[in-house]
């Protein structure tokens, strides 16, 4: 297949950074955590670079890959160059020896890359049961003090929010036209060992340990999700909070669209 821009599409705290993390273990693949993320940082807060550190060790103005799209930024780069940027930067720092794994969830880079002309993109839509989904928003929200609303009427509304933001990833999708590969986040947790032959055969690669945690994922990620210095995240271990709450009930009874979907989205590959 040659060198591919690998691309993870899906809602916050549906696993992507996982996922990133995990496919960075694999010797082809490095992990470049949420590029857009990461770009709109350094055009943003440009104050906080030299003091950033990448997943690589260095300072995000020292770093190998970041630091040369930093220069070019810091000269005044037009920001829709910025995908350019990186992709030109990894190529010059890993050949074609390793593919970037970006993990920037959003819809609007698949547009953007497939008017490039980015034909080597290849996407896994990672998608999380909305019960599981559900229960992990409530729990934050509960924390953060802003769930004052009764459970099941905050459930409803991530629901929708749910069946919304992965339609129109699902439509952008079919729209681009580009590969993708829709995979469960319960696939990827419950049963690595059927999910991961079928990732690596999507991405086109050699197979390779299973990985079982993030342990040495080789990444240049500077923002986002924390999870890669938390040791207690380390570890692949599947949520199963939502087995003891009921807030998914209502949209499971209500919502026949949410039902039929996570079916098909969550569970469509038959691994579980």
């Amino acid at each position: 297949m040659g060198s591919a821009y690998i691309y993870i599409a899906g809602l916050p705290h549906s696993g992507t950074t996982l996922l990133s993390l995990l496919l960075g273990k694999h010797p082809s693949l490095v992990a470049l955590g949420e590029v857009n993320l990461q770009l709109r940082r350094m055009r943003e807060r440009p104050a906080d670079m030299p003091d950033s550190v990448c997943g690589c060790g260095s300072a995000v103005t020292e770093c190998p890959l970041w630091g040369p799209v930093w220069q070019a930024v810091r000269r005044g780069a037009d920001s829709g160059a910025d995908h350019r940027l990186v992709r030109g930067a990894f190529a010059s720092l890993y050949g074609d020896v390793a593919q970037p794994v970006d993990a920037s969830k959003l819809k609007e880079p698949l547009f953007a890359m497939a008017e490039a002309g980015h034909r080597d993109v290849r996407v896994i839509h990672l998608i999380r049961d909305f019960r599981s989904a559900v229960a992990s928003d409530l729990v934050r929200r509960r924390r953060s003090k802003k769930g004052g609303r009764a459970g099941w009427l905050l459930g409803l509304q991530f629901a929708r929010r749910w069946l919304r933001e992965n339609r129109k990833i699902d439509a952008a999708l079919q729209k681009t036209g580009l590969p993708v590969l829709r995979l469960g986040y319960e696939e990827l947790v419950l049963v690595p060992r059927r999910a991961w032959p079928l990732i690596w055969e999507f991405l086109g690669l050699e197979s390779a340990e299973i990985p079982g945690d993030i342990a040495g994922s080789r990444n240049h990620i500077f923002v986002g999700n924390l999870m890669r210095g938390q040791e207690a995240k380390r570890e692949v271990r599947y949520d199963g909070r939502w087995f003891q709450r009921t807030e998914w009930l209502a949209p499971m009874l209500l919502f026949a669209s949410v039902h039929r979907r996570n079916r098909r989205w969550v569970y469509g590959n038959n691994l579980v």
